[in-house]
């Protein structure tokens, strides 16, 4: 799926190893050399209600993912990366904030959030709606890099 350029959601029960699978499927894309890989859980956002403090936390939550990443190149990006240029609307910070990301980084990126699906209505619509617009402009625009392989979540019941 991730050779394919698909999006795909991962359901299971609750404890029957989602986590644990992103988590290993990260370590092996990042081995391949292919292209970055970067696992982003969001648990902790699952009772914030503003637009944009969840966005912030979001963007938050994929540099943390950068900087814990086994690949040392992008652990270094993180350390250089300015995200103070995207946090100004919430509209659209993930969404620039991840463009600007690929478009820094010397291969493909594939990011796995953990969790989405705790978000609350007002941030997951937000969060959501960036991700198929910056999906959808990578094809209009020569300077978009949006992620081209993103699986956006793992969720349990």
């Amino acid at each position: 799926m991730i050779e394919g350029e698909c999006y795909f959601v991962i359901h299971a029960p609750l404890q029957s190893g989602k986590t644990t699978c992103l988590k290993a499927l990260t370590k092996k894309i990042n081995s391949t050399g292919k292209y970055y890989a970067i696992y982003c859980s969001l648990i902790t956002l699952r009772n914030i209600s503003n637009r944009k403090t969840a966005m912030k936390y979001i963007v938050a939550r994929i540099i943390r993912g950068i900087s814990n990443s086994d690949a040392a190149e992008i652990r270094k990006l993180a350390s250089t990366f300015d995200n103070s240029l995207f946090m100004d609307q919430p509209v659209t910070m993930v969404q620039n904030f991840l463009n600007s990301l690929c478009m820094a980084l010397d291969r493909e990126l594939v990011v796995f959030f953990d969790e989405a699906d705790c978000l609350l209505e007002a941030p997951l619509i937000t969060f959501l709606g960036q991700i198929r617009d910056g999906y959808l402009d990578r094809d209009d625009s020569p300077a978009s890099r949006f992620p081209d392989r993103w699986p956006l979540w793992a969720c349990g019941t």
